[in-house]
């Protein structure tokens, strides 16, 4: 079933994501989890945080699986990577701050890819994984609109040629896009 972006000024994972880089960048330390946890932010989740520059991605990191604890851990580590480790991009400097907006997006129903007929790369994204290499692209991906397009970028990104056997998996996210007139709909 597809999910509808939940595009918001207020949403508690985009502030926590702003807050993380905002912290990073000009004291150079990681915000430290809320406490109390909000219930929504307790379990692990896979996410991908992607900050917007001007209408163009500056950044984006992620998990299809977590790596931490919780939601709210996840949103703080991954946004930290997303504005400083993406090697696509030099590191966010302090004076892009204010022009950032951010997407998140909440990794749901990870399953191996039974009917390629089936899959949309409009609603669904997809994971190659052959050992320790994996390529990921994300539902919406700009300039995807065929699975034959989305499985090629996710062989590309996963180092591996076309005829290399690999497991796919599917997956949905649930985007949640800060609405300030500075973002895009689709990611890369």
């Amino acid at each position: 079933m597809p999910k509808q972006a939940a595009v918001s000024v207020h949403d508690p994972l985009i502030l926590l994501a702003r807050q993380a880089v905002n912290c990073f960048i000009r004291e150079a330390e990681i915000v430290a989890v809320p406490d109390p946890l909000p219930v929504e932010q307790r379990e692990p989740y896979g996410i991908y945080v992607s900050l917007i520059k001007a209408g163009k991605l500056r950044g984006c990191v992620g998990h299809v699986r977590p790596k931490q604890s919780s939601l709210a851990k996840e949103v703080i580590y991954t946004a930290i990577a997303a504005a400083v480790n993406d090697p696509r991009f030099s590191p966010v400097m302090i004076d892009e701050l204010e022009q950032l907006s951010y997407v998140v997006d909440v990794v749901e129903h990870l399953a191996l890819l039974k009917n390629i007929d089936a899959h949309d790369p409009n609603i669904a994204g997809l994971r190659v994984v052959r050992g320790r290499n994996q390529g990921v692209v994300l539902p919406n991906a700009s300039g995807i609109t065929t699975f034959e397009q989305q499985r090629q970028l996710a062989y590309q990104r996963a180092q591996l040629t076309l005829d290399t056997p690999a497991t796919l998996e599917r997956f949905q996210v649930r985007r949640i896009i800060e609405l300030s007139g500075n973002y895009q709909l689709t990611v890369s």
